[in-house]
């Protein structure tokens, strides 16, 4: 199949899409949508990732492009949606009977209301914006509870022209840990038609994919289980010295779930490891509460051996970043807490 992309453009690669994807496909009005190829990609899209087909859904496609999109082939049964940036994608696609909306997702917002959408789509469309970020926030606006975004994105070794901003967020686990902390669960899937070449990889191995394929999961908002998930995964994130390399996120996450009502030892335990690395900065005031709170429960609480061994644990997240928020006699008095069990 040959290309319908227009590859050389006199417009200089940067953060203005409009102009610069104003041309980008040429208007023909097949547009590679009918090919055999295309339809295998829709298949896959919708049937094994999306277990498939389905009807009745409201479902989203951004940066449809000009050929119409995955969403070309579910239109007659669902209630489909597309928006490009691209003047030359949204005339092709008009041939094709689909309606998109010219949207610049880098900075305007979904023109839909919040919890619009079962499925939102994203093919190879992430790695062409200015603002990633801006534009999963959106995304995550307009999903339902517990909606589900599909996105493709480059692997390496792959020659993805023209605007690739970000080229470290498309590695596999910097864009799996950018997808949880919008609060998503993310699995991995590899790309089924074409393979990177290079010789050390299997072609059946993750590796090989060409690109790479999402399904991820909204989580719903009161769902501090999953909420408590994403942020002992960042928590759990460390370099060679053993210390947390992601904090911050950790944080929030492990704050949040504590906040929709995650009252488990677990939850606190981690939560205050998580703050341990903003009190080395100098924010003590949180964390001196919670461990005094948690000092109480040592001393009056039956369940004082869970809690004691939960302060060790926290102790040794400050030891790995040289501090000790317990004196001696302190540490003794609790280790031998601890030991009762």
């Amino acid at each position: 199949m040959s290309s319908n992309i227009i590859l050389n453009s006199s417009v200089a690669v940067s953060s203005e899409a409009e102009s610069f994807y104003k041309d980008f496909w040429k208007p023909n009005v097949d547009n590679g949508n009918n090919s055999n190829k295309y339809k295998e990609k829709q298949d896959f899209v919708v049937n094994r990732l999306l277990n498939g087909p389905f009807k009745g859904k409201a479902v989203l496609e951004i940066g449809v492009g000009g050929e119409g999109g995955i969403i070309a082939g579910i239109k007659e049964t669902n209630d489909v949606r597309g928006v490009d940036v691209s003047e030359s994608a949204i005339a092709s696609c008009e041939i094709l009977g689909i309606r998109v909306e010219k949207v610049n997702c880098d900075r305007a917002p979904l023109p839909y209301p919040q919890a619009t959408f079962d499925i939102v789509i994203a093919m190879e469309v992430f790695e062409h914006f200015a603002n990633p970020q801006y534009a999963i926030e959106q995304i995550a606006r307009v999903l339902k509870a517990d909606g589900v975004i599909v996105i493709s994105t480059p692997a390496p070794y792959t020659y993805h022209w023209p605007r690739l901003f970000y080229p470290s967020l498309f590695e596999r686990h910097n864009f799996m840990n950018f997808i949880l902390s919008n609060g998503f669960i993310p699995s991995i899937h590899r790309d089924p038609f074409f393979s990177n070449t290079n010789a050390r990889y299997d072609t059946d191995s993750i590796d090989s994919s060409w690109s790479y394929y999402w399904l991820a999961r909204k989580i719903k908002e009161h769902d501090s289980t999953s909420t408590y998930d994403i942020g002992k995964y960042f928590l759990e994130q460390r370099d060679h010295r053993g210390l947390c390399i992601r904090p911050i996120e950790a944080l929030e996450f492990l704050k949040r779930s504590i906040d929709l009502g995650n009252k488990s030892v677990f939850a606190l335990t981690d939560y205050l490891r998580a703050l341990f690395y903003r009190v080395i900065n100098g924010d003590t005031e949180e964390f001196q509460k919670q461990i005094s709170d948690l000092m109480e429960l040592i001393v009056c609480s039956e369940e004082r051996q869970t809690y004691a061994e939960a302060m060790l644990i926290i102790n040794k997240e400050a030891e790995l970043l040289g501090k000790s928020f317990m004196d001696y006699e302190a540490m003794i008095g609790i280790q031998k807490i601890a030991r009762k069990r």
